[in-house]
C-alpha cells in the first residue's frame, strides 16, 4: 500500500514537472523565430511607438499643412493618398492630425500618408505567436502591443 502511493505521488508529479518542462521547450523554440523577426522588423516602414510628437504635419510621413486652415488640419500631399495607422485606413486625404493620434489604431502606430497600407511590423510577429489563428487577430495585437510595454 505505502509503495502503491508512494509510485501515484510519484507520477502525478512527474507528469505535472514533464507539462511544464515540455511547455518551456516549447517556448524556446518561439524565442529564436521572434528574435529573427523583431531583428528584422527594425526598418519597415511602419514604426510602432508607445509616443511619438505630433507638432506639425510634417511629423507625419507624405504629410503636409493645409492651405487655408493652421496645424492640426493636414493633407496628404498627394490627391490619390489616404491616411493610415498600421495597416488600417483611419482619414481620407484631409484630417485632423491630433483627432487621428487619439484614434485606438494610431495609439501605437505612426500615421503616414499612402495610397495603399504597408506591411505593419507586428503582423509577422503575430503569425510566429500564433500560427493557426483560433483568436480574434484585434485581441492577438493587443496582447503583443501590451506585452512589449
Amino acid at each position: 500500500v505505502v509503495e502503491k502511493s508512494f509510485i501515484d505521488d510519484w507520477t502525478a508529479s512527474f507528469r505535472k514537472d514533464y507539462s511544464e518542462q515540455l511547455r518551456k521547450a516549447t517556448l524556446n523554440v518561439q524565442q529564436a523565430k521572434i528574435l529573427k523577426t523583431l531583428h528584422g522588423m527594425e526598418n519597415l516602414t511602419t514604426k510602432s511607438s508607445l509616443a511619438y510628437d505630433l507638432t506639425s504635419c510634417a511629423d507625419i510621413p507624405g504629410a503636409e499643412g493645409r492651405d487655408r486652415e493652421a496645424f492640426p488640419a493636414c493633407k496628404c500631399k498627394s490627391a490619390k493618398e489616404k491616411l493610415f495607422c498600421g495597416v488600417e485606413h483611419v482619414a481620407e486625404r484631409k484630417f485632423n492630425a491630433m483627432d487621428v493620434k487619439e484614434l485606438i489604431q494610431c495609439r501605437y502606430s505612426e500615421p503616414y500618408c499612402a495610397v495603399n497600407p504597408s506591411k505593419h511590423d507586428l503582423r509577422d510577429l503575430a503569425v510566429i505567436l500564433n500560427p493557426n489563428p483560433t483568436i480574434k487577430c484585434d485581441k492577438l495585437y493587443e496582447d503583443l502591443v501590451d506585452s512589449a510595454v
